[in-house]
């Protein structure tokens, strides 16, 4: 769970420079549409993945431990 963990904060990081570095560096809004937009949906999906893997690691398995 941990690995996957870093993966999608390394992910989410990658992403925020990448939308940072469109929105500052080119001026075209085509462009600037084209790449955040698709990237922002796929981060949010793995933002949402992280916290169903966080809950499911918390209450379910974490639990059992005790």
């Amino acid at each position: 769970m941990e690995i996957l963990g870093a993966y999608i904060l390394h992910y989410s990081v990658l992403q925020v420079r990448l939308v940072a570095f469109c929105r500052s560096e080119i001026g075209m809004k085509k462009l600037r549409r084209a790449i955040s937009i698709p990237f922002m949906l796929v981060g949010l999906v793995f933002a949402l993945l992280a916290g169903l893997f966080y809950l499911i690691d918390n209450l379910i398995i974490g639990e059992g431990e005790q």
